[in-house]
């Protein structure tokens, strides 16, 4: 699936009008879209405008109460947005146009049910990188220890399209159950043939091995090896610097966070949104890292909200969306 276009009227924090992430002259869906605009106009609110439509057609977690997204002093509103499905989509859908249009009513009136084969497009949730999905990085993404979490992707998706800082908790678990996998495969191996050779070693790392090195090519995701008598997630810089995951710089572990939630989640012919994807990233290099992430999933949709010019100048200009108005 793909979103065509969004109109607005009176959604919270946002302008009202046409946003279209379409090429102009031929109207196809464009692979990357930059919202850009000043503090407070809108830009972060576009995404979760979107949020609020797809979720309002089949929810990953529950519907926001409609009413909270209008803009204050406003009795209606709506967002209504035009999706393009795929042919496998539409036979699940029923549908016989490849088109259909969603209106998610803000104010007034009764809440029109989806349809049940749409919500349940919508709602499915699947780490398999052949299903769609979408996924909100929000402004202060981070990596953090799992503390009593699921690992992302784990909770059916009901965290994904959340604002929660800690929605990435256990990204390292993750790397280091691999790897426990990996070496019990061995051990298995040469208990069966009495040896193991290189080629027959398994490295599950190995497409997160790949996704680092898209995206920090001064960076080598090393493996899990015991530190201080416990299993730490290891990385190795160009310069030979041996640096442990949550010793890395705050831009690397931008990238890294990227890097690891595009392979674990299977982020293909996805629906991705990023907050300020410049977040911790030194201005020269937020091009270069955002082209790349945007180079790590096939077919992916990416719709980002910044405030950075580097990266605004970074894309032609029907590519990018500009907020200009302040709204309450």
């Amino acid at each position: 699936m793909k979103l065509l276009d969004l109109e607005v009227e009176n959604f919270l924090g946002l302008p009202d009008g046409r946003y279209a992430f379409t090429h102009p002259t031929t109207g196809a869906p464009l692979p990357l879209v930059l919202v850009g605009g000043g503090p407070s106009s809108g830009k972060t609110s576009l995404l979760e405008a979107i949020i609020a439509l797809k979720e309002s057609v089949g929810s990953y977690h529950v519907v926001p109460e409609p009413s909270r997204l209008l803009r204050s002093g406003k009795r209606s509103g709506q967002v209504r947005g035009r999706w393009l499905l795929s042919p496998e989509e539409m036979a699940k859908a029923g549908l016989s146009e490849p088109t259909f249009t969603a209106t998610l009513a803000l104010g007034g009136g009764e809440a029109r049910a989806p349809e049940p084969a749409l919500e349940a497009l919508f709602g499915a949730y699947s780490r398999d990188p052949a299903a769609w999905k979408a996924e909100y990085f929000p402004c202060d993404r981070r990596l953090v220890p799992r503390v009593g979490l699921a690992p992302p992707g784990e909770e059916r998706g009901r965290l994904r399209l959340t604002r929660r800082p800690d929605k990435y908790a256990g990204l390292e678990q993750v790397l280091m159950q691999l790897a426990v996998e990996d070496g019990l495969g061995a051990m298995a191996q040469v208990k069966e043939s009495g040896i193991l050779l290189r080629g027959d070693q398994r490295d599950s790392l190995a497409p997160y091995k790949a996704a680092v090195a898209a995206l920090c090519p001064w960076l080598r995701l090393s493996g899990v090896e015991p530190r201080d008598g416990a299993a730490a997630v290891w990385f190795e810089r160009d310069n030979g610097a041996r640096i442990e995951l949550y010793s890395l710089s705050h831009g690397e572990q931008q990238a890294v966070l990227f890097a690891l939630v595009h392979v674990f989640l299977g982020l293909r012919r996805a629906l991705v949104l990023i907050d300020a994807p410049e977040a911790h990233i030194h201005p020269g290099e937020q091009p270069r890292l955002l082209h790349a992430v945007a180079g790590l999933g096939e077919d992916n949709q990416i719709i980002a909200a910044t405030g950075s010019n580097e990266l605004l100048g970074s894309v032609p200009r029907h590519q990018t969306l500009l907020c200009r108005s302040k709204h309450g």
